[in-house]
């Protein structure tokens, strides 16, 4: 795979590679680093899309869509409205109390707030401002 992605890279200079752990673990750390990145490398985009490797996209009708909409505080996605942190260390969901506080919503305990799920989220530019 090594080789595949130097090919990759040799003829299209389209990879980068960040400093982030490789681990599932880490996501929500590629995530951030992936933000930070793009929004340095690209100060003037209208729209972010993020998008798994293994999701069909059809990108004239996500275009279509996007264009339609305000390129101001925009978020889109699969949202979960209503997840529980796992606080188990030895579950590979793990969230430890430094990674995400104790929320204690009244109704519900110790919740996530709602969030877009990773496989296709889209968002607008100046939510990272």
């Amino acid at each position: 795979l090594e080789a595949v992605e130097h090919l990759e890279d040799e003829g299209f200079g389209d990879i980068v590679e960040l400093d982030v752990p490789e681990s599932y673990q880490a996501v929500t750390l590629k995530a951030f680093a992936m933000l930070a990145w793009a929004h340095s490398a690209f100060p003037n985009l209208l729209f972010f899309v993020r998008v798994d490797d293994d999701v069909y996209l059809r990108p004239r009708q996500l275009f279509a869509h996007l264009e339609r909409r305000p390129a101001v505080s925009y978020l889109w996605g699969n949202f979960d409205h209503g997840s529980n942190p796992v606080r188990d260390p030895l579950h590979p969901h793990y969230n430890s109390y430094d990674q995400f506080p104790d929320r204690n919503h009244p109704l519900f305990g110790d919740i996530f707030p709602p969030y877009a799920r990773g496989n296709l989220w889209a968002m607008s530019w100046d939510l990272l401002a």
